[in-house]
């Protein structure tokens, strides 16, 4: 996993310091999209490249001997071009996992948080992902209560959840953190009371998109990398990042499998063994009666 506060602007800061060239490109080029005109005032390099980026990062990490998934995260959505989707989407080992935090859906609370985009463009961003990478996962996060935040600002992130259907979402209430503009210039003036029920209401509306998402899968073979023994049962992570436990008397700890999906909820779902398909070793035989007919394959 390649870890970073904003991933997607790898790259950005040696053209900032002078270490690396970059070429000035068309703003539809850069993180906004075809026909989204990014702000040069807002965020200046965004519509630049970097001579060495995430995309080039992914590529080379791509060609490490030994690794069967890589994934990145977090990223910002005013740095998620094209050029890094379509890596994700041409780099067999690269998830179809995109982690790009919303933390609002009202203009005016992007606007003080000073997240340079609106909820228009970050729409238009979840349709340009989806649009790139095929069975993709967006997961996104939310801070609810933030400074000055109406009930009907609330209602504009409520909504944007409603529509998009994204398949996770981390939720927060808004707390000072020292040493942060918001500490020092502006007002915690939301009732903890308030916070919490907004939390709750996104959690409620969470569940319920999670739990529609995920019942598609059911009867659908999926590939797993299991990560260990739970409770009876082997527990990993498709592609999307979304949680399996696996039903097998084999160990296939560390091992790539396909396993049918046979029930679903909306953080998890179970599986019975179908074939191991790990790069490397071994193969592990299932009982030749584990064997179903061919079901289309989620993942890569």
């Amino acid at each position: 996993t390649l870890l970073g506060q904003i991933v997607d602007r790898y790259g950005y800061d040696w053209m900032e310091n002078g270490r690396g060239n970059s070429a000035t490109v068309a703003p539809y080029e850069g993180a906004r999209g075809e026909g989204q005109g990014a702000s040069t005032a807002d965020t200046p390099l965004a519509t630049r490249n970097p001579q060495f980026d995430l995309a080039d990062l992914l590529r080379a990490v791509h060609e490490i001997d030994g690794l069967w998934r890589i994934r990145f995260l977090t990223s910002h959505p005013n740095y998620m071009t094209d050029r890094i989707l379509e890596t994700v989407r041409d780099l067999p080992k690269v998830c179809p996992h995109i982690e790009v935090p919303v933390q609002a859906g009202n203009d005016e609370v992007l606007a003080q948080m000073k997240r340079g985009y609106t909820n228009e463009e970050y729409r238009a961003l979840v349709q340009r992902i989806r649009r790139i990478i095929p069975n993709v996962a967006i997961n996104t996060d939310i801070i609810v209560g933030f400074c000055g935040e109406t009930a009907e600002q609330f209602e504009d992130t409520y909504q944007i959840l409603a529509d998009l259907k994204l398949d996770k979402t981390h939720l927060a209430r808004y707390s000072p953190r020292a040493g942060t503009v918001s500490e020092r210039r502006m007002l915690d003036d939301v009732p903890e009371t308030e916070k919490v029920r907004r939390h709750k209401a996104l959690e409620q509306l969470q569940e319920e998109v999670c739990a529609e998402i995920n019942a598609k899968l059911l009867g659908v073979t999926v590939e797993v990398l299991v990560e260990e023994e739970h409770k009876g049962k082997w527990r990993g992570r498709t592609p999307q990042n979304k949680l399996v436990f696996v039903e097998s008397e084999l160990n296939l700890r560390g091992r790539l499998v396909e396993a049918q999906i046979t029930w679903t909820g909306p953080w998890s779902m179970q599986a019975r063994f179908v074939r191991d398909v790990s790069p490397s070793g071994e193969h592990i035989q299932a009982p030749k009666e584990t064997y179903s007919d061919v079901i289309p394959l989620i993942g890569r």
